[in-house]
């Protein structure tokens, strides 16, 4: 099928998929802001960086909460309005941080944003498989490109409004509270355009919603014969060569501790890495200390793309065995010399970005060689990030204004943990499960989905490399298997 003919044949679907990308952009600039303009929030409420750094706190709770309650909340209304509601409230929410100095009503301001945060991650994903089902590879792979597009894009946008630290005040930065009062910090100016974002963002998911409704019922009775085909088509798994229970659930278990450690060590970087370059030995300005963070996002972005064409080139094994080669690097400087060498500092975010990403959708991505993740798996996989998010980053908040380096030691932990996790999880399934390349579990596998249109029967495509079944659409693929 030709380009063209895709487009022209998913054209509505395209639609949908631009705008929930639209909106992970959106959703990401709201859950890193809080970080980036931290510093600028402290002399907004005239506190401690350590009582300032507890917004994070509450952030991470209301994100654990909304994270745990997705379960009673999916189903109440169409996806599509739910998005809308998360994205409108949580920009709103967001966009009065700024216009009050008391602290006690800032912490549920930024816990009402964090919780509809969670609601909207976790329900973009749910779309997507709605709206792909068995195609959703390749753009759940680009659903979070955008949400690293979006980190980048948010110290970009706070940077310009930040207020100078005084040179008087380089010796203790808590000391330029004492220049500046809270009316004269700027940060609302790029609070309000991302809650307009935000606002904008949700009108247009509602807009979708109707011209959706408006479209269902000529396709219903289309559905219904496709369904009725595939119904009739598909073979029934044998449950004998099916992987048990109690293996899939180890598996899955493994793989949440693995995302758990890895988005507690992405958040804790990203969030604490401007308020790291001002605290520690070197004294950075705020604005060049934002740039941290970007530069984090940036390689991000980027090694997800780099990776794309680095796989067809390379192969699968040897560019995992040099990103964690390098993702090692980055630990062993974060423990030795980020803390008195600047430029060593600028390399851990480079180093750390290069392996997270990648490492990490291939933790998820190898499961499907040996059973398919189905949406109650997601589920648990993303509370254990919810539940990560919520634990570690306060803790690094809470003593990083006396000990500014527990942020390098920190996070170098939980990288090395990350890391160890990752290599161990291949001799783990493969202790659990026959080979991924064994027929019978590629004949056999076949997926029951669920939605809100009713039950369907749709037969899983045939098992391919999981980096190439991520990045390579199935008609290249196959056309490329062919000619060699």
């Amino acid at each position: 099928m030709s380009c063209s003919d895709y487009v022209r044949k998913n054209l509505w679907k395209l639609v949908i998929t631009s705008l929930i990308f639209l909106n992970f952009i959106v959703y990401s600039i709201r859950s890193t802001s809080t970080g980036i303009a931290l510093l600028d929030l402290q002399i907004q409420v005239q506190e401690t960086f350590t009582v300032t750094s507890r917004l994070v706190t509450a952030y991470s709770v209301g994100y654990l909460i909304g994270g745990c309650s997705i379960g009673f909340i999916e189903g109440v209304c169409h996806n599509f309005l739910l998005l809308a509601f998360t994205s409108i409230l949580g920009g709103i929410s967001l966009g009065f941080v700024p216009q009050f100095s008391q602290i006690l009503i800032i912490f549920p301001l930024i816990g009402i944003s964090g919780f509809m945060n969670a609601i909207s991650e976790t329900l973009s994903n749910v779309a997507l498989v709605d709206i792909w089902e068995a195609e959703v590879g390749n753009y759940m792979q680009l659903l979070y490109l955008f949400y690293g597009i979006g980190g980048l894009i948010t110290p970009i946008l706070i940077r310009p409004f930040q207020l100078p630290i005084p040179e008087e005040a380089t010796d203790d930065p808590d000391a330029y509270l004492s220049f500046y009062k809270p009316e004269e910090v700027q940060i609302q100016y790029p609070y309000f355009w991302i809650t307009g974002a935000s606002i904008v963002t949700g009108m247009l998911f509602i807009i979708c919603y109707f011209v959706n409704q408006r479209n269902k019922g000529s396709d219903k009775n289309k559905e219904a014969d496709e369904q009725e085909m595939q119904t009739s088509e598909v073979k029934t798994p044998n449950k004998k060569d099916s992987p048990s229970k109690v293996k899939i659930a180890i598996a899955v278990g493994w793989v949440t501790v693995l995302c758990h450690i890895g988005s507690a060590m992405h958040l804790t970087l990203s969030c604490f890495a401007q308020a790291y370059g001002v605290k520690s030995v070197f004294k950075m300005e705020k604005k060049k200390a934002a740039l941290l963070s970007g530069l984090y996002y940036l390689v991000y972005c980027l090694g997800k793309i780099v990776f794309v064409f680095l796989t067809t080139l390379i192969g699968e094994k040897p560019l995992i065995y040099s990103i964690s080669l390098l993702y090692f690097i980055g630990i062993i400087l974060a423990f030795t010399l980020a803390n008195s060498i600047e430029i060593c500092l600028w390399a851990i975010p480079v180093f750390y970005a290069i392996g997270y990403g990648p490492l990490f959708n291939c933790a998820i991505a190898d499961l499907e060689k040996y059973f398919h993740l189905t949406g109650r798996h997601t589920s648990i996989i993303f509370i254990g990030v919810c539940i990560g998010d919520s634990i570690h980053v306060p803790i690094v908040g809470t003593f990083l204004d006396d000990w500014p380096d527990i942020y390098l030691y920190y996070t170098g932990s939980l990288s090395i943990l990350f890391l160890a996790s990752f290599l161990v999880m291949p001799f783990i399934c493969r202790a659990l499960f026959e080979k991924p390349e064994n027929p019978k579990i590629q004949e056999l596998n076949v997926e029951r989905k669920t939605s809100r249109f009713g039950s369907i029967i749709v037969p899983v495509p045939e098992r391919r490399d999981s980096i190439m079944s991520l990045v390579v659409p199935s008609s290249d693929f196959e056309r490329k298997k062919s000619n060699a």
